[in-house]
């Protein structure tokens, strides 16, 4: 979850970036459309309309006679090539009235580019009541040669159907050309394409504001979702993806509904936060695992001083504990008094089993500080087993159960005998601790390829499936009832562990565990 502090320097950059995209837009929003016309292709042109060219020095009034007896629909021909003058304003001819003009007026803007027209007065039989006076924006089809254009000759030669198709007459040498964001069209070109756009309404609307800046919102919340959500590849490829998916349906709305979307803009935007949002995550990250790598050092410290005090503290304590059991063996030796024997006896045990818990804190601060070091030698395993059932034959007596060996003949390993041994007598001794009394426990060893597989079964009352990955944890006990601090799994998983092996449990609830482990026969393992 984003802290305050982290939300305040996310919402700064977003409100920086929207800034920025704003005033780019206004920025470049007068040829915002010139994006637009150079990606797609040339699109669609009017039907039955046609781009007829005629010498220069050609009789014209000839052409429109022989044009009108094929029954066109409308001729245009530029003012230039009927009286060859100049006037303000490029006035066209229309229909078969010699002396009816359609004015339009095509002015550069600042940049020198011709990309709208004004309508200047209306002509029958077009109703252009509502485009008159009004500064329109081109909808350009495409570069020059976009709409079908032919030689005058070849027209007349080829008997060609001509009924019904709108006639634009251009000199085989241009008089005039305009400079479009498309490049030089010539005056027929552009009137080719006002004309398909006052026929299709294809000019395109008022630019406003709003929806662009709509856009822009929209897509700033996506990718800056994708950067802070998404993993940093996976996040990059969602912002490309963005990108490419919005230029497309920029590009399908202008083309199919002339309703313009910057593309510029929003693609600038998209690489803008990718930087400044990737940053902030970037930082983000560093204070988390800055965070983490202090509380971490101060866990540590809490820790190693918890282990120090724990070493300390029951090292001193063995020294009288020794002296306590010495203490009880010689008053046992002394005491003929049954009770007080009782009583001397669960002394003397208690402090054993202190005793013991002892060294394994010993042994656990040793391995919480990696001060163990293993001294391998050769060693036979089924010794080490032999040893660990007597060390445990007093506490199987007390609950009359019986310890099979079943072990196999082995190959001598290179391990640390010592803690081996230890390992199999706390396997031994958790058996008959959690198994019922006149039971049997079975210790086996046996040879699995490359590995020795050592193994203590008993009939106790089985671990449920759900707390067994948990059973090898530090302190984690299964039975609260029973004595014990929980390090015995957790040391023998460690002293496999550093030679190599490793630890396994099976068990069923009602049917008996096996704690076992493996280990390699030579180092290459």
């Amino acid at each position: 979850m984003i802290q305050s502090a982290n939300l305040t320097d996310l919402i700064i950059r977003m409100l920086v970036i929207a800034c920025t995209s704003i005033i780019l837009l206004l920025v470049t929003r007068d040829n915002n459309f010139d994006l637009h016309f150079k990606i797609r292709k040339a699109q669609p042109t009017l039907n039955q309309l046609l781009i007829v060219e005629i010498p220069n020095d050609f009789s014209v009034d000839r052409v429109i006679s022989e044009l009108q007896e094929k029954k066109t629909k409308h001729i245009f021909i530029s003012h230039f090539l009927y009286d060859q003058h100049s006037p303000q304003v490029t006035p066209y001819i229309v229909g078969d009235k010699q002396n009816d003009f359609l004015s339009i007026d095509i002015k550069p803007d600042s940049d020198g580019l011709s990309r709208r027209v004004t309508f200047l007065q209306n002509i029958a039989p077009f109703d252009l009541s509502k485009l008159i006076g009004n500064l329109l924006t081109i909808n350009f089809r495409g570069p020059a040669n976009t709409f079908p254009t032919i030689n005058y000759y070849d027209l007349s030669s080829q008997n060609t159907s001509l009924e019904g198709t709108t006639i634009i007459i251009k000199p085989t040498q241009p008089i005039e050309t305009y400079t479009t964001p498309l490049g030089p069209l010539s005056e027929a070109e552009m009137l080719a394409t006002i004309w398909d756009n006052f026929q299709n309404m294809r000019f395109i609307p008022p630019k406003g504001i709003g929806l662009p800046s709509f856009i822009l919102f929209i897509l700033l919340l996506v990718s800056t979702g994708f950067l802070i959500y998404l993993p940093s590849t996976l996040a990059l490829l969602a912002s490309a993806g963005l990108a490419i998916a919005y230029v497309s349906f920029s590009l399908w709305l202008f083309d199919l509904h002339a309703i313009w979307t910057p593309i510029l803009t929003p693609t600038i935007q998209i690489l803008i936060t990718f930087l400044l949002i990737s940053n902030y995550k970037f930082v983000l990250n560093e204070k988390t695992r800055w965070s983490l790598e202090k509380e971490s050092l101060f866990f540590n410290q809490v820790e190693e001083m918890k282990t120090n005090f724990l070493s300390l503290f029951s090292h001193d304590l063995k020294t009288p504990l020794a002296k306590i059991i010495g203490i009880t063996d010689t008053l046992k030796s002394k005491v003929d008094d049954e009770q007080m024997l009782l009583e001397l006896e669960k002394i003397h045990q208690s402090s054993k089993d202190l005793d013991k818990y002892i060294k394994r804190i010993l042994k656990m601060s040793q391995v919480q500080s990696r001060n163990i070091a293993l001294s391998k030698e050769p060693t036979d395993i089924n010794n080490l087993i032999k040893q660990s059932i007597e060390q445990n034959l007093y506490l199987a007596q007390e609950k009359n159960i019986h310890v099979l060996d079943k072990t196999t003949p082995l190959f001598m390993v290179e391990v640390d005998g010592p803690l081996i041994q230890e390992v199999i007598v706390n396997f031994i001794e958790n058996a008959i601790t959690y198994s019922p009394n006149n039971s049997e426990i079975i210790v086996l060893s046996e040879e699995i390829n490359d590995f020795i597989k050592v193994s203590v079964r008993d009939n106790g009352p089985g671990i449920p499936k759900s707390i067994q990955d948990n059973i090898w944890e530090k302190s984690y006990r299964f039975d609260t009832e029973q004595a014990g601090y929980g390090l015995g799994l957790f040391l023998s998983r460690y002293v496999v562990h550093l030679h190599g092996g490793q630890v396994f449990l099976n068990s069923r609830e009602k049917h008996g565990s096996e704690f076992g482990f493996l280990l390699p026969l030579t180092e290459d393992v």
